[in-house]
């Protein structure tokens, strides 16, 4: 948590002091820097400590998707220990809005306001993510999940498998959650497989507390509520995830 109530400590040392809840990614199912071995050295200084790490940067944030109406919910009405939440369901309404109206060329500034509007026009639907080769659509999707298998409860190890088209799944409950039935042709009130619950509590679970970003280069990420634009993105060694590392005068 960078809130910290022992203002003295340095970044790097958890303040256990500070007992509100944590909402990191799980690192058992990731592996962003392989098998390398974290690389660190502490400098003492009169004045400071400091604890130097090697890595690679990746990217900059260029654009974080924030909307107060979701840090209210997470602050005031969403019970977190709860399978269902009504509140939970208008976590997933924005990200519904932004694949409806980029996809499938929805007229953007009657489906999406304030800075999602300008966040839509930073993702290029029309091309396949670089980093993969696959459509955008399913890029973005599996992004928002996390990449995590909804059916491996037990299994914390197992991502999305490759051979499933998550697009497919979650194309109609877009659609449903974005426009009315006004706004679609007949044929696309029926269409589609069925949502399984298993994948909308996949999708409201990964997005509590989190912020989905586009970088500069149009990477895709989802990172903790705190994340700022500028944020300099680096694979760390040793490192399960990437980290977000924000430059304050000459460290960071």
């Amino acid at each position: 948590n960078p809130v910290k109530k022992i203002e003295e400590l340095p970044s790097w040392v958890a303040d256990w002091s500070d007992v509100s809840p944590s909402h990191q990614l799980t690192t058992r199912l990731y592996g962003a820097a392989r098998d390398t071995k974290v690389k660190a050295e502490f400098h003492y200084h009169k004045n400071s400590n400091e604890i130097t790490l090697r890595g690679i940067p990746i990217d900059r944030v260029k654009i974080v998707y924030q909307d107060k109406r979701l840090d209210n919910i997470e602050e005031n009405f969403m019970n977190e220990s709860a399978h269902w939440d009504p509140f939970r369901e208008d976590l997933t309404e924005p990200f519904a809005s932004l694949y409806v109206a980029g996809l499938y060329k929805k007229q953007m500034s009657s489906m999406l306001e304030g800075n999602w509007l300008k966040a839509g026009e930073q993702i290029r639907w029309d091309k396949p993510y670089i980093p993969t080769g696959e459509p955008m659509a399913e890029a973005f999707w599996r992004t928002l999940l996390v990449d995590h298998d909804t059916y491996a409860r037990d299994d914390l190890n197992r991502r999305i498998p490759l051979t499933t088209d998550v697009t497919s799944i979650f194309d109609l409950f877009a659609h449903r959650k974005a426009l009315s039935l006004g706004f679609w042709s007949h044929s696309r009130r029926g269409t589609g497989p069925r949502l399984q619950p298993r994948w909308i509590e996949r999708l409201q679970s990964s997005l509590m507390h989190k912020r989905f970003f586009v970088t500069e280069s149009g990477l895709l990420g989802v990172a903790p509520s705190n994340v700022q634009v500028g944020d300099l993105i680096c694979v760390m060694l040793g490192g399960k995830v990437p980290f977000g590392l924000r430059e304050m005068g000459d460290h960071y």
